[in-house]
């Protein structure tokens, strides 16, 4: 079975909206990517990220090590149209079909933005066109170097001949269809914001978790191994790596946003969990139960469970750390009320809020 590595968008997205994000792998497409931190992942099993081609190697930086945007006159680079080979367009059709997929959109802030405010919900494909796995792969093949950066910002520096191979690719997609101009792209069906929620509940109850995996294991050692036969007909869809936001601590003076508010840095962390997308509940469920703590991943026996259980175990964690947390944060006599708190009303409660509430009492006892 193919199962592709996808990174959506990670690379041409700002950092805040980078942060929300987990490591993603979709099933439908022969590409692969490096291994590593990095966030949405396809894989086709090769050092390269992208499909094997016919002997092109990667292009290689200058010599003073900086960054260039510039492209490199050789071949297509030139400016002249081109094709991609039939293995190529499999890849960069499917590449595309994941970033407006089911399992991708409601879960990618920064994609589901992109679709929303396009015109006909449509996004403009020299801005997918420069995402890190599509960008490594068009490079790779033809000798392209694409632009860095925000995407929205450097799309008009994207070659004419490149929009056009990439339309050409879209082509035979079912899934996908091209705006008159041939310059963007969109789902056949769209799927409306209001359908996000319902979306993603019936993906986590087809979700099963994988624990404990090392920070070293990445998307294409996990989907090689749970395509095993071994694991009979369960077909997996896609690969989601668990990571969460961190606040990353501030050397320099914070960068001040547009409106005026502090611009925080976010980084990745990994968490020690994957999660394996399959068809159906059903088929989940059977994976769990057939599976759970019998097989040994990367030397350790891994424990199965449904996303759903999961989550819900996680958030009494959650639950229980909050109350053991209030107990030794709020002193006695200056909040008596914690139990009337609600949880939510208690993470909005931080120091500042907390010396008040001790100013007040203090006060409270003077006048007594």
């Amino acid at each position: 079975m193919n199962l592709e590595e996808v990174t959506e968008a990670e690379e041409a997205q700002p950092a805040t909206e980078k942060a929300g994000q987990a490591i993603e792998a979709d099933a439908r497409a022969p590409a692969a990517e490096e291994s590593g931190p990095q966030v949405e992942k396809k894989v086709a099993g090769e050092e390269t990220g992208v499909p094997k081609g016919a002997g092109v190697q990667p292009s290689t930086p200058a010599a003073s090590g900086a960054l260039t945007t510039e492209v490199v006159q050789n071949g297509a680079a030139s400016g002249a149209d081109f094709s991609f080979d039939d293995k190529v367009s499999e890849y960069v059709m499917r590449q595309f079909e994941f970033y407006f997929s089911d399992s991708n959109l409601p879960k990618d802030k920064f994609f589901r933005t992109l679709v929303e405010e396009g015109p006909d919900s449509m996004v403009d494909i020299s801005i997918i066109s420069t995402f890190s796995k599509l960008r490594k792969c068009i490079n790779h093949h033809h000798k392209i170097v694409l632009p860095y950066g925000n995407s929205s910002k450097i799309k008009d520096k994207v070659p004419e001949n490149v929009v056009k191979a990439i339309a050409e690719a879209l082509e035979g997609s079912k899934a996908l269809r091209l705006s008159e101009c041939r310059k963007r792209v969109g789902r056949r069906v769209d799927l409306p914001p209001e359908e996000y929620g319902r979306v993603r509940r019936e993906i986590n109850s087809r979700s099963v978790v994988v624990e404990p995996i090392s920070s070293t294991v990445g998307v294409p050692a996990l989907k090689k191994f749970f395509t095993n036969e071994v694991f009979g007909s369960a077909k997996v869809l896609s690969i989601r790596i668990g990571s969460s936001s961190k606040p990353v601590p501030q050397r320099r003076k914070p960068t001040l946003a547009a409106e005026g508010g502090v611009k925080k840095r976010l980084r990745r962390v990994f968490q020690g969990w994957a999660f394996l997308e399959f068809e159906t509940t059903e088929v989940a469920k059977d994976f769990v139960e057939r599976h759970h703590q019998k097989v040994e991943f990367d030397g350790v026996m891994v424990s199965l469970s449904l996303k759903e259980d999961f989550n819900a175990k996680k958030k009494e964690e959650h639950e229980e750390k909050l109350s053991k947390l209030a107990e030794a944060y709020v002193f006695r006599n200056v909040v008596t009320a914690r139990e009337d708190w609600s949880l939510e009303e208690f993470e909005r409660f931080h120091l500042e809020g907390f010396l008040k509430l001790c100013e007040e009492f203090v006060e409270e006892e003077g006048q007594k």
